[in-house]
């Protein structure tokens, strides 16, 4: 590391201060010291090291941007057979009705193709990301998206249709690993979990963009021959790459981390220097010996190298790692998201609420209100990531029994007043999934070793995705016979998921990465996680309390 001076002390290559080998490569005896106590450091004001620190936060306010798009596209898989004009390019014409149509084995086609693809994209580009750098990977996502999208608007029928749905399946599935990887790797510590969540909060206000701008086109445009009704509305999905992209070009630099991993250390000294631009030369040389120490001491912990199988997420500590970054984000699909989804319109229907879509406006404004609350929690060292996730999924699984028992109590036939109840729970439901939506995804992105992180993010996504498509698959023919009493089944599996989330979910608000790598080697219980101390011995003992 030729800008960090040793000052003339012993570089550290194999044997440690306290003649451990330690392989912290590079790092003077006083360096290592100094590294270790800077991760065990307490953590500062979140608000403080916000202000401090401008022009990462715009850096992750760029990446997050292209997260929009991903709730824009889930909306528009549905929302756009509702166009007319849209219906007659992709599907056929019914003279009984005078309307067009288009089949539901199409419907279910894209659906498929679409978390296939997201499954597909995932993987490749948790490889992209550790063989080419996290930046590249965030530039594949707005070019992948451009295409698609473009594919989208110039499609004549179904079948180039369904090849722009892979493509943006790609997209999709490539953001939810880029993004959340590079945002756990640049972030300071101190508002990791919030700027990590922003990703759930985008998702929300891009689903909410969508339903507004497909609305607006319908209105617009309501002509059967006018396809610019539903081509207008994709033309303003070209937007969130747009905005994504030029604030990447002006303010993103390579992950440091990424760099250190690969030996660069030089190279992640001018990127924290460009993402940091306020700290000092001393500050800029701690923080890239911090680097090298918390991927140094994992090397050692794990006798692992820059090149690591996916396998190497399922065994030992890592396995651990890989669940703990999967199940908070979960715990939606787990509980009911599905249900929710498909049945609020019908919620509403029965409550007599004439403007379904307004309806669904407000109770998606609602969620991005428990979004921005969970900003004000998800850092704060009483509620912090736990208790936050844990009420979340306690308040979701009881808003399934409320709507499973609302069903019962009217044997089926729910009128205006149950209708209401029905809406009130699934209002509820969305404030409490967005709120711990945004731990769920801070979970996933820092949960995992620095050199398994892209990897641990991608099978995180996709088992979402694959469970999201399950139920996608089976729950159409279970509401079909049985209805509203599916809340029962979902509030089954959320008791299953709040037991799961207390017993084996830690706290790891205001952790250093450091801290991170102790505690699970030292197989701390997720309960003790929070009041442990650490001390820089990565041994299988653990101190602290309840």
């Amino acid at each position: 590391m030729a800008d960090i001076e040793t000052k003339g002390e012993e570089v550290v290559h194999n044997e440690g201060i306290d003649g451990v080998d330690h392989g912290v490569s590079g790092l003077s005896k006083g360096q290592f010291i100094h590294a270790r106590e800077t991760a065990l450091s307490a953590t500062r004001d979140p608000w403080t090291v916000l202000k401090e620190n401008v022009r990462v936060l715009l850096a992750i306010i760029s990446v997050q941007s292209s997260a929009l798009i991903f709730g824009i596209e889930t909306v528009f898989l549905n929302a756009l057979v509702g166009n007319q004009a849209f219906c007659k390019t992709m599907g056929y014409y019914i003279p009984a009705t005078d309307s067009y149509f288009v089949e539901a084995w199409k419907i279910s086609m894209w659906a498929g193709v679409y978390a296939v693809s997201q499954f597909v994209g995932q993987l490749l580009t948790a490889s992209m990301c550790d063989r080419f750098g996290r930046r590249y990977g965030l530039y594949a996502v707005s070019l992948i998206t451009y295409i698609g999208v473009t594919l989208e608007v110039v499609s004549p029928n179904f079948k180039v249709y369904t090849v722009a749905k892979v493509v943006m399946g790609i997209a999709t599935g490539a953001l939810t690993v880029s993004v959340p990887t590079y945002v756990a790797e640049v972030a300071p510590r101190e508002i990791r979990g919030g700027a990590l969540g922003v990703f759930s909060f985008n998702v929300t206000f891009g689903a909410l963009i969508g339903s507004l701008i497909t609305y607006a086109g319908n209105q617009a445009y309501p002509s059967v021959t006018d396809n610019r009704g539903w081509k207008i509305p994709l033309y303003v999905g070209l937007a969130a790459p747009t905005i994504s992209i030029v604030g990447m070009l002006l303010t993103v630099a390579e992950s440091p981390y990424w760099l250190t991993l690969k030996g660069r250390s030089d190279d992640a000294i001018k990127s924290i220097r460009r993402l940091y631009p306020r700290k000092s030369d001393i500050e800029v040389n701690e923080e890239a010996e911090l680097l090298v120490y918390t991927v140094e001491m994992e090397r050692q912990q794990r006798a692992a190298n820059a090149s690591i199988s996916i396998f190497e997420c399922f065994k030992g500590i890592n396995l651990r790692r890989t669940f703990i970054a999967s199940l908070p984000s979960l715990t939606a699909q787990l509980c009911g998201n599905a249900l929710v989804q498909v049945y609020s319109t019908y919620f509403f229907t029965l409550a007599k609420i004439e403007n379904a879509l307004a309806a669904s406006c407000v109770v998606s404004a609602l969620g991005l209100v428990g979004a921005i609350a969970s900003y004000f929690m998800v850092e704060n060292k009483t509620i912090g990531r736990f208790w936050l996730l844990f009420a979340s999924v306690t308040v979701i699984t009881i808003c399934m029994l409320g709507i499973g028992i609302v069903n019962s109590a009217y044997g089926g036939v729910i009128n205006k007043q149950g209708g209401f109840v029905l809406v009130f729970f699934v209002a509820l439901y969305n404030v409490a999934s967005s709120m711990g939506a945004v731990p769920g995804w801070a979970y996933l992105g820092e949960s995992a070793s620095v050199q398994l992180r892209a990897k641990t993010s991608a099978l995180a996504s996709s088992t979402n995705a694959i469970i999201g498509g399950f139920w996608n698959i089976v729950l159409p023919y279970e509401l079909a016979a049985i209805g509203p009493t599916t809340g029962y089944m979902f509030a089954g599996f959320g008791v299953l998921t709040t037991l799961a989330v207390w017993f084996l979910i830690p706290e790891l608000s205001g952790r250093t990465y450091a801290e991170m790598d102790e505690l699970f080697e030292k197989k701390v219980p997720a309960r003790k996680f929070k009041s442990t101390i650490c001390t820089g011995d990565y041994g299988n003992h653990h101190e602290g309390g309840q």
